[in-house]
C-alpha cells in the first residue's frame, strides 16, 4: 500500500504556519524529482505565530514545500531513504526564536506508475495534462528501483502529477512510531 505524504493542515491550530514563500524560492523545481546540480541558496522562511504554537517535524507551508526537522530527517534515514537530498534553511518566528536545523527536502526520483483506468483523473482539455487526481491507484508493476535506492523506493514522486509524493507502508509505520509531527498519511485510493 502506498500513501500520499502531505501537510496537516488540521493542525494549523498547534503547529505554526508558514503561509509565504520568498520568490527566491521556486516550489516547482523542488517538486521536479530532480537533483539540483548545484546547491540552491540558503533560503528564509519568516511567521508571526499565535501563542503556543511550535514547529512541527514536517513543516507546515504553503507551496507543498518539504522542510523536515532534524528527527523526520533521522526516522527517515533509519527506515533506509536514500534519495532525499537536504538543503540549508532559517526558520524565523517574529514572535519567538530563528532556527537553522531544519533542511529543505529535494525527493530525487518520481515513477510513472498511475494507473489511470482506476482514477479519478482531470485533465486541462487542450493539452490532457493532468492537474488533478482524486481516489486514484496504483500500478505497483510500475514501482521499480530508482537510480539512488536500493530495492523499490519508500519515497518518490508521481511522475503523472509531481506534486504527489508517495510513501510505502514502511515510512509511514516508521513515523508513526516515532510520533513525527505535521504529517498526514492518505491512502491513495482515498485520496481527495
Amino acid at each position: 500500500m502506498h500513501y500520499v505524504f502531505t501537510h496537516d493542515l488540521s493542525t494549523t491550530d498547534r503547529f505554526l504556519y508558514f503561509k509565504e514563500v520568498p520568490d527566491e524560492i521556486d516550489g516547482s523545481a523542488w517538486r521536479s524529482g530532480r537533483a539540483f546540480e548545484q546547491a540552491p541558496p540558503a533560503s528564509t522562511l519568516v511567521t508571526r505565530s499565535e501563542p503556543g504554537r511550535v514547529l512541527s517535524d514536517l513543516v507546515l507551508v504553503v507551496d507543498s514545500l518539504l522542510i523536515f526537522s532534524p528527527r523526520l530527517r533521522a526516522c527517515l534515514e533509519t527506515a533506509g531513504v536514500t534519495n532525499v537530498d537536504y538543503y540549508p534553511i532559517t526558520l524565523v518566528d517574529t514572535r519567538t526564536d530563528t532556527t537553522t536545523d531544519y533542511r529543505i527536502a529535494n525527493v530525487v526520483g518520481s515513477l510513472a506508475c498511475l494507473d489511470e483506468a482506476r482514477s479519478v483523473v482531470r485533465k486541462v482539455a487542450k493539452s490532457g495534462k493532468i492537474f488533478g487526481l482524486d481516489k486514484f491507484h496504483l500500478d505497483e508493476r510500475r514501482i521499480v528501483p530508482l537510480p539512488r535506492t536500493t530495492g523499490l523506493p519508500k519515497i518518490f514522486r508521481l511522475e503523472e502529477l509531481r506534486t504527489r509524493l508517495l510513501v510505502d507502508e514502511s515510512i509511514k509505520s516508521a513515523c508513526e512510531a516515532a510520533n513525527i509531527t505535521g504529517i498526514r498519511f492518505v491512502p491513495t485510493p482515498e485520496y481527495e
